[in-house]
């Protein structure tokens, strides 16, 4: 977990968020606010083992235990360098943003990334 502001506040509304080890720890409110994810860009550090972003509509989630607003596979780096998610309209968080990375799909979180995943996160 080691969740930087790179850009925020800049006569904008845009707020840009990096976490270089999003591993299966939950990062809490990673928007200090309410927001709208527009655009996440997401590196699995695994050359081919699968791990799951997800993101949760909710302050303090708890891991394992609170469901995910969102799921995200994210293919090791030998299949795909990076992925890019661009939300037309947004995902909207109106109780805050909350993201983990995990090698479990769905609700479960059983079992910690092999790598961490780096997720950048560009809200609006």
């Amino acid at each position: 977990m080691a969740v930087t502001d790179n850009f925020s506040n800049r006569g904008t509304s845009v707020k840009v968020v990096k976490d270089s080890a999003l591993s299966n720890t939950v990062v809490t409110n990673i928007l200090a606010a309410t927001g709208t994810i527009k655009i996440l860009r997401l590196i699995n550090g695994h050359a081919t083992t699968v791990n799951y972003f997800k993101a949760y509509d909710n302050t303090a989630p708890v891991s394992g235990t609170t469901e995910p607003d969102i799921i995200i596979p994210v293919a090791g780096t030998d299949s795909i360098p990076s992925q890019i998610v661009y939300a037309v309209n947004g995902f909207t968080f109106s109780s805050g943003a909350s993201i983990i990375g995990s090698a479990t799909a769905g609700k479960a979180n059983t079992a910690a990334v092999a790598t961490s995943l780096t997720a950048d996160i560009i809200s609006g």
